[in-house]
């Protein structure tokens, strides 16, 4: 629970933090995700657009092939243990059904620190609710090992409960009133409605701009990533 990612002075720590993040589409978030994926040794994803590919990941599109994979009492890894573990799950339709049951088999079956990356949460959950198996995992999670990382269009499409339990929110510039509301009363300041300045005056130039905050409740306008 040791290991962080800093991104400048952004500091994740992967196996133990609940982060969101939130934009429009094509504003960078899953950018930012994939950063993160590169540089977290172990991580499992729920890709719902199937959009991740990378070459140092094990791919699967059936769930009880998945848990078998990650439980205690399977060993899939080809000989010496390998120093990162990457899975990815590409559902063939995702649902929140289907999502519930991916939670449910990571809890069970995960046996190392993991991060867990869920890509457009709210492209299917409309109802912005969670299971147990969702809660468990942000409950639980974090006490032994696993963090989680929630992406999303909007940041009311992150189900409250999750919300509440943040220790990172990224945002991205938006257009909408509603979300810059909300965003604002998130991070107690305009910020967002500064960024939202910033992108409006020159969006490629701002494109990849994003606002964030710690534990420490300090907001910040983080710079173009690059890598």
């Amino acid at each position: 629970m040791d290991f962080e990612i800093k991104l400048d002075d952004m500091v994740i720590k992967p196996y133990f933090d609940i982060v969101g993040i939130v934009g429009r589409k094509s504003s960078g978030k899953s950018f930012v995700a994939k950063v993160v994926y590169t540089l977290t040794p172990n991580v499992i994803v729920y890709d719902t657009n199937h959009e991740y590919d990378f070459d140092d990941a094990q791919y699967f599109d059936d769930l009880e092939l998945l848990a078998k994979f990650c439980h205690k009492k399977h060993n899939f890894w080809d000989g010496e243990k390998p120093k990162t573990k990457k899975i990815i799950y590409q559902p063939n339709e995702p649902n929140t059904d289907d999502l519930w049951e991916f939670c449910d088999g990571i809890m069970q079956g995960l046996n190392d620190e993991f991060l867990v990356i869920v890509e457009e949460l709210g492209r299917f959950n409309l109802q912005r609710v969670v299971d147990n198996s969702y809660k468990d995992m942000i409950d639980r999670g974090r006490h032994i090992g696993i963090g989680t990382l929630s992406t999303s269009r909007r940041i009311i499409d992150i189900p409250p409960y999750q919300r509440n339990s943040l220790d990172l929110l990224i945002s991205f510039p938006t257009n909408s009133t509603i979300d810059i509301k909300l965003l604002n009363a998130y991070y107690y300041t305009n910020i967002h409605d500064k960024l939202s300045t910033l992108y409006a005056s020159n969006p490629e130039k701002y494109q990849r701009y994003f606002a964030y905050t710690n534990k420490d409740n300090k907001v910040k306008i983080h710079p173009k990533l690059k890598f």
